[in-house]
């Protein structure tokens, strides 16, 4: 019966193992060399960046003070002084004229003297109604005005209440120095309502 043999043990030179073993000395070496030039690298790297914070500026403020604005107007007051109308002689002067509607005889006379005095119309024919409803009718009368006073541009505005027929006296002085003016009358008399309005122009001589 044929034996079996084993093989023999891998020898190995012992110049070869050296050799072998140097080279991984060697190249641990290397490996530990370049992890450390890493570290230092890395190391070597770090930047450190310092930045200053600004100074805050100083605000400025800026303060504009505008002067006041005074602004005055005076309104100048306007006067206006009319004087009354005085007669161009600067004394009393005689008025008359006739009554427009009646005879020519029926004039009005009064004197100027600053205001109207003595005003008198005679024969003035005033038309009159029965309270009873009877026939109208005219009558003649006389009026009569002391003093009636002449406004300061000239006008009159005179009613003489405790006469007859309460006469109303109205009218004003015109530029040429006439006086045109108007009579109303209005009243009870003897059982009729008597009355009449009436109109005339009195020029002074």
């Amino acid at each position: 019966m044929a034996s079996l043999q084993l093989p023999s043990p891998i020898r190995t030179r012992p110049g070869r193992t050296r050799l072998l073993g140097l080279a991984l000395v060697g190249a641990l070496a290397v490996a530990a060399a370049g992890c450390s030039s890493d570290s230092d690298s890395a190391g070597s790297k770090k930047t450190t960046t310092t930045t200053s914070a600004a100074k805050p500026s100083k605000a400025t403020t800026t303060s504009t003070t505008e002067a006041p604005s005074t602004t005055s107007t005076t309104a100048a007051k306007a006067t206006t002084t009319t004087a009354k109308p005085v007669d161009p002689s600067g004394g009393p002067q005689a008025y008359s004229g006739p009554v427009d509607g009646q005879d020519a005889k029926v004039q009005v006379t009064f004197t100027r003297d600053g205001d109207i005095k003595d005003f008198v119309v005679s024969g003035l024919e005033i038309a009159c109604q029965p309270l009873d409803n009877g026939d109208s009718s005219t009558r003649a009368t006389k009026v009569a005005i002391p003093l009636a006073e002449v406004k300061a541009d000239g006008s009159v505005e005179h009613t003489e209440e405790g006469s007859k027929y309460h006469p109303d006296l109205s009218g004003s002085f015109t530029p040429d120095g006439s006086f045109a003016g108007g009579l109303y009358l209005s009243g009870e008399d003897d059982g009729s309502v008597c009355g009449g309005e009436f109109t005339f122009i009195a020029k002074a001589g």
